[in-house]
């Protein structure tokens, strides 16, 4: 009997064009990882696939790769070689923690490293005052060497990547700030003589509150100043009881003046987490909020706030409710009983009209 497997991988490889060698290594390397204790016969089967389809395999999923199996410390000897095969952006992650490298692999990535050019004393202070010209705005001068009599030849290109990764820690040092002109920071800073009124914005007039949504609204739109002087403006509050309703230590003003606005427990706990500047703060604080506003009555609410008994100022809900309509009048159902058809339930006691006649058929 002829092994399916292989047509199956071959299907796999070509359906619909898709980088289905990504599929299977990705699929290979998780089921690989699931085990703790591979077999000697799973570890040789993930080596021998790994290195067949590794040259198929697009940078992006071999840098993938590395990362996953980085701590894996069962990793194929030839499948970590490939590894070290590989340029430095896909085999850091694996080079930097996998525990499979031995003291060979270190010795030959340090042989493989071009060593950096040595920089002499002169060097280096010539690159200090070159930095420090630099971050001085001056253009910085040719030096002549002492030894040569000429100018000093610039420095020769860097050799390896600890050579270029030197050099942009060294830059970022001594990186020098961009001077900013004098018209951009006189359009910047503001006038020293203006009044703190003049540059302070004044802010909206609070429209009229003329429904629940309105105030919701608002309160949602991020202004709880507009917020509150709805608020006063229905309620008719004075103004030193406006300025408590924000910024009470309870939040029990704000709690009764939205109590008197008639709106639902949700609601009025809405806003006063969204205006109310301490509230929500304390978890038990605010749940007590919640039951004083369940409790209160409206008469205590006007009495708090200064306001006299017997006025209503509830906003109204704003929502068009339909009416309920039943879907059949009362008693509709029941059909009413005749001499022929009696109103009764079960089996039929009547023959049909039909049979009745005599003819054998329905009518």
């Amino acid at each position: 009997m002829a092994d399916r497997m292989p047509r199956i991988f071959r299907t796999l490889e070509t359906r619909d064009g898709r980088s289905a060698f990504d599929t299977i290594a990705k699929a290979a390397v998780a089921d690989f990882l699931e085990v703790r204790q591979p077999a000697t016969a799973r570890v040789a089967d993930f080596s021998h696939l790994m290195t067949s389809i590794w040259s198929k395999l697009p940078a992006a999923t071999r840098k993938q790769l590395a990362i996953a199996l980085a701590p894996c410390p069962h990793v194929p000897r030839a499948v970590v070689e490939l590894l070290l095969s590989e340029p430095p952006e896909i085999s850091a992650p694996f080079l930097f923690s996998s525990p499979c490298l031995t003291r060979q692999d270190a010795a030959g990535l340090d042989s493989s490293i071009d060593p950096a050019p040595a920089v002499d004393e002169a060097d280096r202070h010539r690159a200090d005052r070159a930095a420090r010209e630099a971050i001085a705005g001056r253009k910085p001068s040719s030096r002549v060497d002492a030894s040569g009599g000429g100018k000093v030849a610039s420095p020769p290109p860097l050799a390896s990547a600890a050579a270029a990764r030197d050099a942009l820690l060294a830059l970022a040092r001594v990186k020098p700030r961009r001077a900013v002109p004098a018209a951009e920071l006189q359009s910047v800073a503001p006038p020293a003589e203006a009044p703190a009124e003049a540059t302070a914005a004044a802010p909206k007039p609070a429209r009229p509150a003329r429904s629940i949504a309105d105030l919701l609204r608002e309160a949602r739109s991020g202004s709880p100043q507009r917020t509150i002087r709805m608020i006063a403006d229905r309620l008719q509050l004075s103004p030193q009881i406006a300025a408590t309703l924000p910024t009470g230590s309870d939040g029990r003003a704000l709690a009764a003046a939205l109590k008197l606005l008639g709106l639902s427990a949700a609601d009025a706990m809405t806003v006063v987490l969204l205006v109310h500047a301490t509230a929500g703060r304390d978890v038990d604080a605010f749940r007590a909020l919640r039951r004083f506003y369940d409790d209160v009555s409206e008469t205590a609410c006007q009495v708090a706030l200064g306001l006299e008994a017997g006025s209503s100022v509830k906003l109204s809900d704003g929502r068009t409710r339909g009416t309920h309509r039943p879907l059949h009048a009362e008693g509709a159902g029941l059909r009413p009983a005749t001499q022929g058809r009696p109103a009764a339930f079960g089996r039929r006691r009547n023959l049909p009209s039909g049979l009745a006649a005599g003819n054998g058929r329905r009518s």
